[in-house]
């Protein structure tokens, strides 16, 4: 939120908004893409990054990956790989969608304007 620009902070305030106002009416609905591409990320990192609990006994798909990598299994591999794959794509597209309806119903001409 600190990249919004200044000018419409004053223009905010020259419309006789507080504070709190800006920065719910104005502030946020800016930074909702900024926000939800990290939220975007993190949750593809977890994804991907959950296959490696299988190191430590927590099981998962990530078993069958390094099963398949240590027994030279291509079929366990893609036991474990596709239906990761197709988890996290489908998050992230839904993610997507979800950054494309909030950012466009909070679109800050929209907000200015009330």
């Amino acid at each position: 939120m600190e990249n919004v620009p200044d000018t419409l902070r004053n223009v905010a305030h020259a419309l006789g908004m507080t504070e709190y106002q800006w920065l719910i009416r104005t502030a946020l609905p800016l930074s909702i893409p900024i926000m939800m591409r990290g939220i975007r990320l993190a949750s593809v990192y977890v994804i991907s990054w959950s296959t490696l609990a299988s190191y430590i006994g927590a099981g998962g798909l990530g078993d069958f990956i390094f099963a398949g990598l240590n027994l030279y299994e291509p079929k366990l591999i893609l036991i474990g790989t596709i239906p990761l794959m197709i988890l996290a794509i489908s998050l992230d597209v839904g993610l997507k969608k979800l950054t494309n309806y909030l950012t466009e119903h909070f679109h800050v001409s929209e907000v200015l304007a009330q």
